[in-house]
């Protein structure tokens, strides 16, 4: 199981196909990608959008937590499975929120 993430602005894309390559996205990678996500947003002005960057931090760091418990519980294949597919399932509605919402401005 996995999820592809692509972008329609192409600078975004662009680095996400470097991401691609390995599989993988290294510490420097996600560093780059947080840091760009937060200078865009203070880029915004007019409305406030504070909220939603502290989600998108709570939601990354849920998941690492998350991952980290799986990692110590020693999930069996099929929990880990199921564990993954239920997250991509979370991931898959949140983007469906933003297909829905913001995407249609």
């Amino acid at each position: 199981m996995s999820l592809k993430l692509q972008s329609s602005f192409s600078e975004l894309d662009s680095h996400l196909r470097q991401f691609d390559g390995d599989g993988q996205v290294s510490p420097t990678e996600f560093q780059w990608l947080r840091d760009g996500a937060d200078r865009h947003m203070a880029d915004i002005v007019t409305v406030d959008a504070g909220v939603f960057q502290a989600q998108a931090d709570g939601v990354v760091e849920a998941m690492q937590k998350l991952a980290l418990a799986a990692r110590k519980s020693k999930l069996t294949d099929a929990e880990r499975a199921t564990l993954k597919e239920a997250v991509e399932h979370q991931l898959g509605y949140v983007i469906a929120g933003y297909q829905s919402s913001l995407q249609r401005l």
